[in-house]
């Protein structure tokens, strides 16, 4: 990682809530309702780089690649949580979309860890081949 996670901005005290636990609810919500704006205007200067990578992703499983969701903390779960109901909603195959969760996890079927790829524990069919989209 480039940034000492206590430097990232999303690690940072927002100094806009700093008194949360003195507003009313209704200013806290006012704030939230803000604060989306913010994430929704950050998301739209990103399109191009988005267009681009779900093009990728698109192009991997419609030639039989499957999509590999990486992550650890929140954002590990998060990949979880996609790598579940992405084939119901949308009527993909379980193989299609994998969850790698650093750490592991208990989410009913354990999720691999990174180290379980790097020493080669992870059964034949989950391992990564050319044509997978890794999404870390």
């Amino acid at each position: 990682m480039a940034s000492k996670p206590e430097k990232l901005p999303t690690e940072a005290v927002l100094e806009a809530a700093r008194d949360l636990d003195r507003r009313s609810t209704g200013d806290v919500l006012a704030l939230i309702h803000e604060q989306d704006g913010c994430a929704h205007a950050a998301v739209g200067e990103c399109l191009p780089e988005m267009e681009r990578a779900v093009d990728v992703l698109a192009t991997a499983i419609g030639g039989g690649g499957r999509w590999f969701n990486v992550g650890a903390g929140t954002s590990g779960r998060l990949g979880v949580l996609d790598a579940s109901e992405i084939p119901p909603t949308y009527g993909m195959s379980a193989r299609a979309v994998q969850a790698v969760i650093a750490g592991g996890g208990n989410f009913g079927e354990r999720p691999y860890t990174l180290r379980d790829w790097r020493n080669g524990s992870c059964s034949r069919n989950r391992r990564a081949h050319h044509c997978d989209y890794l999404r870390p």
